[in-house]
């Protein structure tokens, strides 16, 4: 048994002098980037009235262009004075809003292509849906 342990080392020992002649060698590269900034705007302005009025969308149509019986709003330069009359519809919705806020939801309706739905009668079959005094 004590054969074993010396043979077994001794061939460990010639094994480990067998290794090949292997260097280790490192290459350090370098590599320049250059980075071209890009310009990006200086400052952002919301349309703020654009996003108010998306709440008017769900009765009035998408862009204020209505399908329902509820009037179109696209287009319109009397909002303000429809939305504050007193027996309206819309006064509930409007005291939910600042007089400035108000006043980009118009503006920003009025810039809107008026409705060519606005000439036809079709959908002033039940006046409890229109708030216009015309009829």
């Amino acid at each position: 048994m004590e054969k074993r342990v010396v043979l077994f080392g001794l061939v460990a020992v010639l094994m480990s002098g067998c290794g090949g002649g292997d260097s280790t060698t490192t290459t350090t590269t370098t590599t320049s980037t250059s980075v071209t900034p890009t310009s990006l705007p200086t400052s952002f302005v919301p349309n703020d009235g654009r996003l108010l009025a998306s709440n008017c969308y769900g009765c009035h149509g998408t862009d204020g262009v209505s399908t329902t019986k509820w009037d179109s709003i696209a287009g319109e330069d009397e909002l303000h004075e429809e939305m504050f009359e007193s027996d309206g519809i819309m006064l509930a919705q409007a005291k939910g809003y600042s007089d400035d806020e108000i006043a980009k939801m118009e503006e920003f309706l009025k810039s809107l292509p008026k409705s060519d739905s606005d000439d036809d009668d079709s959908y002033d079959s039940d006046d409890s849906y229109d708030d216009d005094d015309d009829d």
